[in-house]
């Protein structure tokens, strides 16, 4: 069973700078304020889920904050996929990682699979003033985690934050986008929507936010690394045929906080195997990356 807490909010104001130079930041000019207008609380067991829905640039965006259940004051850990509700398997993959997280006594935030290709890094900015302001959340203690084109999202999150919001951050397989969309094998769509086509037999062309191309179109994503001060874990599986592993170690040269790791998961392809009947390699991935939180977190 489960607590569920629907809360509506509603953005106040939020002006994005468009204009992007050769070493400019861009940050939300006006601070966003969401305020929740109905609460209804119910708790069962030992897991707590609040489904919230807020609007942002008149799109509604939600997803579910999963807590341990009782009283406390918990890390949070904000999670970006990238992937849709066409891939519930791996969906169902993230929901095991979130469990250990609340395992460990640590909350965590996973935005709904139907919502994905609405994110960008100004979603994730705004969600956190939010959820630092719960009651049950250490505002302190906010690490990220992005998978794939998530890893855009989360990295410029951490980056492009007013203050640093966030204490540390995970990459697991990165494909971030770059000034050369060729050479990270992308294929953007600028006709009805844009989309990323990474050629995997399991998942055909994504669509993807135009925030993510709009701010990346004239920098790589890489060269906003120097600017971050935090530790950031970059995991990649030595047997991925894409264009992961070089980002994953360059990610890690770029870092300049001493606690950052490249952690490799022998053998296991771009899912780490999630769709094998063979599932250590997954739950390697989930093991190393819960112990980078606990280590960074708490």
């Amino acid at each position: 069973m489960k607590k569920k807490i629907l809360i509506f909010t509603s953005l106040i104001a939020i002006l994005i700078s468009s204009s992007l130079s050769a070493r400019t930041i861009i940050r939300p000019k006006t601070p966003v304020v969401l305020k929740p207008s109905v609460v209804r609380s119910k708790t069962i067991n030992q897991v707590i889920t609040k489904d919230i829905v807020f609007e942002l640039d008149e799109l509604n965006i939600s997803g579910t904050l999963t807590l341990p259940a009782g009283d406390g004051y918990y890390p949070l850990v904000i999670i970006d996929t990238s992937t849709s509700e066409k891939e519930k398997d791996f969906n169902r993959a993230i929901d095991y990682f979130v469990s250990d997280l609340t395992d460990e006594g640590i909350a965590s935030f996973t935005f709904d699979y139907d919502e994905i290709e609405k994110i960008d890094y100004s979603t994730i900015i705004q969600l956190t003033d939010y959820l630092g302001e719960q009651e049950e959340i250490n505002q302190s203690r906010i690490g990220l985690l992005g998978w794939d084109e998530g890893a855009n999202n989360v990295l410029l999150a951490a980056v492009n934050s007013s203050s640093q919001k966030f204490e540390s951050i995970a990459i697991w397989s990165p494909s971030l986008l770059n000034e050369n969309k060729s050479s990270t094998k992308f294929v953007v769509s600028y006709k009805k929507s844009f989309a990323v086509n990474r050629g995997f037999g399991w998942r055909g062309p994504k669509p993807i936010s135009k925030k993510i191309v709009y701010t990346n179109n004239l920098k790589d994503t890489l060269d906003y690394i120097k600017d971050l001060k935090i530790p950031v874990a970059s995991f990649y599986g030595t047997a991925d045929d894409s264009d992961t592993i070089s980002m994953s170690k360059k990610i890690n040269e770029l870092s300049s906080n001493y606690r950052s790791k490249l952690i490799a998961i022998k053998d296991a392809n771009h899912t780490y195997d999630y769709f094998t009947k063979d599932s250590s390699k997954f739950d390697e991935l989930k093991e190393n990356t819960v112990n980078w939180f606990i280590d960074t977190l708490k």
